[in-house]
């Protein structure tokens, strides 16, 4: 026993809360890099924030990126620190989001949306969310295979929301298009494809 005792290599803790800081802010800091892509923001930004319904789609992606990134953390450990509720609250937030823009469609228009053409930025914001969300993602799974998560489907799945939201933050802070169908078509629709395959992904890369 003594020699095994000798043998045997130190175990370092589990650090989460720097973990789930540091996804926040590594989030964070490639969102502003994706908006400078972008090359900043829409002309009509500071009109688009005098809306409530602008402002509460915002906040819901928001808290998509921070609630997911967090959980995806926490999910590094087996019983994911018995935070249940903070494990749910992506999804929660992320349908309340889809249900905002959703009943967007039963509103009459606000006169201060915009109405692109409808040939205007279709699969382009498709391309644009799926490769901005490629490098955190990459990053978030290098990161959950530190940790000995039991639910690698459901760990995969938040790593693609968190990074998923980042885009989709960016998007709607770039681009000069409110028509919902559009929304729903090429932002949010696609995310919840993205968002299944990281879940089919944490399945195949997150076992132990």
């Amino acid at each position: 026993i003594k020699d095994l005792s000798a043998q045997a290599k130190p175990v370092m803790p589990m650090r989460l809360r720097r973990y789930a800081a540091g996804a926040a802010v590594a989030l964070s800091v490639y969102a502003v890099c994706a908006q400078c892509w972008l090359e900043g923001f829409r002309p009509d930004l500071t009109a688009q924030l005098m809306r409530p319904m602008f402002i509460l789609e915002l906040l819901l992606l928001t808290a998509m990126l921070v609630s997911a990134a967090v959980a995806a953390v926490v999910g590094m450990l087996p019983d994911a620190a018995q935070q249940r509720l903070l494990m749910r609250a992506p999804y929660f937030f992320s349908g309340a989001m889809l249900a905002l823009v959703t009943f967007q469609l039963l509103l009459p228009q606000d006169a201060r949306m915009v109405m692109a053409h409808a040939a205007a930025h279709t699969h382009q914001c498709t391309m644009y969310i799926a490769v901005t969300a490629l490098l955190p993602a990459m990053a978030m799974f290098m990161l959950l295979r530190k940790g000995a998560s039991v639910m690698p489907t459901h760990a995969g799945a938040l790593a693609v929301i968190a990074s998923v939201a980042v885009g989709a933050i960016t998007l709607r802070l770039a681009e000069a298009n409110d028509s919902i169908t559009h929304l729903l078509t090429w932002h949010y629709i696609p995310s919840i494809f993205f968002a299944s395959m990281g879940a089919l992904l944490g399945r195949a890369l997150l076992r132990w």
